[in-house]
């Protein structure tokens, strides 16, 4: 199913620590996110699933289409 590319979309996330891996020393993520228009949820257990799930409903946001659509950027300095 291919889901809509927006800019903006709510999130229910909560996040825990569970500690470290015993192999890489590395943080233990787990969590759950909902998207919160459908309900979709999902369980992640590190921060990059967490990530792919939001960049479902958003797009991945690059330098290039930020700078082009972004009107909240702060005004130049004046000389």
């Amino acid at each position: 199913m291919t889901q809509p590319t927006r800019r903006d979309a709510s999130f229910i996330v909560r996040i825990w620590w569970e500690g470290r891996d015993q192999a890489t020393d590395e943080p233990i993520w787990r969590g759950q996110a909902q998207h919160a228009a459908t309900g979709e949820a999902v369980s992640f257990r590190n921060l990059e699933q967490l990530g792919g799930f939001i960049r479902r409903w958003t797009g991945a946001l690059t330098t290039e289409n930020n700078l082009q659509s972004d009107t909240r950027a702060e005004p130049p300095e004046p000389s």
